[in-house]
């Protein structure tokens, strides 16, 4: 079921390029609303667990994290200062954060931290290219650049590899923290599993569209939620009780679903098949936000806050009903985080 576990190939442990680039030009482009069709992905059902729990934050204290079009990883505080790390990024990967604290793929291939003090560490772990790490709470995973599932505390530095094979290509998603955690993640089979923190391993029995990654929020009440690409190009969502929900909206081919706790619930950010920004809760109200998302990027939520690569190809946030184009210009490709 699983791809077999190749020697870890280690690379060359060189700093990071510092690289050039430009000022983004900007561009316009909308598309039709297509609901879209196709069958239902194979069934299965989900281990709803038991989740840490969260508070939700307010926009102001949410921090993000992108690669900008110099090729350099930026962070943005939840107030607005911008802040050019000087790090190099690998071409079409995205950074993940959480409470200040960032991981990404170096243009070396290796997997890098950055803390909240802004000390920045190379792991030594090779990543596999065009794949990006996620974070939570401290625990970090990440595909290796031998297709296998890893995952990294990044307070003490304990690595694990889960002997999980992963769809190259794509990326994990993990929420908790570092005493708890569970990981949803393409399986090399293209079905949606996840992992947690106790050992256990669980197909869904979703199958998921080629090239596209999951996304996974621990609920304040306990329990976790999902959203992902199915094989059908259609959303889907999972809740805390391990129900699947086909939401029978389209999303744009190669792109990935985001999905954050909320007071009432969760709810899910996307790039729907018409390239518009798109948001739903878990109640089922969904919502064309009417901004214009880069093709092939997929937007980042925490709480009430969203972040997103636009048409323009420049960085906008939007909390609430309001919108902010950062005036940041992002690699083409990639995504932000937050």
């Amino acid at each position: 079921m699983y791809a077999q576990e190749t020697a870890f190939i280690t690379g060359i442990d060189c700093t990071p390029e510092e690289g050039f680039g430009s000022t983004p030009q900007t561009g316009i482009g909308t598309a039709p609303w297509e609901d879209g069709f196709g069958t239902a992905p194979s069934g299965g059902g989900t281990d709803s667990g038991s989740g840490t729990g969260t508070t939700i934050p307010s926009p102001e204290t949410i921090p993000a994290a992108f690669q900008a079009n110099t090729g350099f990883l930026y962070t943005r505080s939840g107030a607005g200062a911008m802040f050019d790390t000087r790090y190099g990024m690998m071409n079409g990967t995205s950074p993940a954060t959480s409470g200040g604290q960032t991981a990404f793929q170096a243009n070396t291939g290796f997997l890098y931290t950055r803390n909240t003090n802004g000390v920045t560490l190379d792991t030594g772990y090779g990543m596999m290219n065009g794949t990006s790490p996620a974070i939570s709470g401290g625990q970090i995973a990440f595909q290796a650049n031998t297709t296998m599932l890893y995952t990294r505390n990044m307070n003490n530095g304990a690595t694990q590899n889960l002997q999980l094979g992963m769809m190259r290509g794509t990326s994990p998603s993990i929420a908790g923290a570092t005493s708890r955690w569970r990981i949803a993640f393409q399986a090399n089979t293209g079905f949606l599993y996840t992992r947690d923190s106790s050992g256990a391993v669980v197909n869904t029995g979703y199958g998921m569209m080629a090239g596209t990654s999951p996304s996974i929020t621990a609920l304040p009440s306990g329990g976790y939620a999902i959203a992902f690409q199915a094989n059908t190009g259609m959303l889907w969502t999972i809740d805390g009780n391990g129900r699947a929900t086909d939401t029978r909206y389209g999303m744009m081919n190669g792109t990935s679903p985001a999905i954050s706790a909320t007071d009432t619930g969760f709810t899910t950010a996307f790039q729907a098949n018409t390239g518009f920004l798109w948001v739903r809760t878990s109640g089922g109200v969904a919502k064309d936000t009417g901004l214009g998302m880069m093709r092939g990027t997929s937007p980042a939520i925490r709480g009430y806050r969203i972040v997103f690569q636009a048409n323009t190809g420049f960085l906008w946030v939007r909390d609430g009903e309001s919108a902010t184009d950062t005036r940041y210009g992002m690699m083409a490709g990639t995504n932000p985080a937050v």
